[in-house]
Formats: C-alpha cells, structure tokens, sequence
C-alpha cells in the first residue's frame, strides 16, 4: 500500500534548480510531455540551452519532423555551429529526410572534422541512397580522421 502511495505521488523536482535544469531534469525521468511543455515556454522567451533541450525532447519523443522545423531557422541564423548542425541531422535523419540530412551532416563534417559517428552516419545515409562511391570516400575519411586523433 505505502508503494502504491509513493508512486501516485505527484512528481516533484528540487526548487534550487533553474527551470531549464528543471525541466532538463524532468525529460531524464521519462516525464516528456511535462518537460516539453516548460521548454516551450522557455524557448518562447529565449532562454539559453532551452532550444537545444526543447529539440532534444522532441526526439525523444518521436517527433523529429517538429525539431528539423525548429532547428532549420536557427542553423541558417548561426551557420557556423557544429551542434547545430549535427541536431538538424539527427532530426532529419530521425524523420526520412535523407537529402536534408546528408546535407546537415556534411555540414557537420565540415565544421568539426572530428566526428566520427557523423562521417559513419552519413556514410550509410549514401549507402541507402546507392552512392556507394560518395559512402566509401567519407567512411574513409572519417576513419583517417579518427585514426590520426
């Protein structure tokens, strides 16, 4: 009985904390739709980090089309961020845009070399594509990249 009690218990998260790390905190605890709704209000007023949690959440939750949406205005704003570029990717990845995908990560690949798992990500994105020649040139330089590390 004290079990039932405990777990109907509402879900409370330590006031110390910002409301981004508030909600931040809420998404780790599996509470999506909880933590989606404050990021919303704190993208809306332009908190920092809000955006890329807000982004991350969605994913989270299946809903890729809605991040790629979101990300899209801010890579073209701040065409120079890596992270950017690597989220956009992952969210068009994660909803079938192939093409806008293969894009974000070369874009990626572009701004921060180093990355592996976007190199191998892209490669088989081309793979999928038939462009078995593009796949193995980036597979490979991906792999010298992470060899010469």
């Amino acid at each position: 009985m004290a079990l039932s009690a405990a777990c109907s218990a509402p879900q409370v998260v330590r006031p110390s904390l910002s409301a981004l790390e508030q909600a931040i905190e809420l998404r780790e605890r599996g509470l999506l739709p909880e933590a989606e709704a404050q990021l919303r209000v704190l993208h809306q007023r332009q908190e920092p980090g809000a955006l890329t949690a807000l982004v991350e959440t969605l994913m989270r939750r299946g809903h890729h089309a809605e991040a790629a949406d979101l990300l899209r205005p801010e890579l073209l704003a701040r065409p120079d961020d890596p992270d950017l570029a690597l989220a956009l990717a992952r969210a068009a990845d994660g909803c079938g845009r192939v093409d806008e995908a293969l894009t974000a990560y070369a874009r990626r690949l572009t701004l921060s070399p180093q990355d592996p798992e976007s190199a191998s990500r892209m490669s088989e994105l081309l793979l999928l594509k038939g462009d078995a020649a593009r796949a193995s040139q980036v597979a490979h330089a991906g792999l010298d990249r992470k060899i010469t590390r």
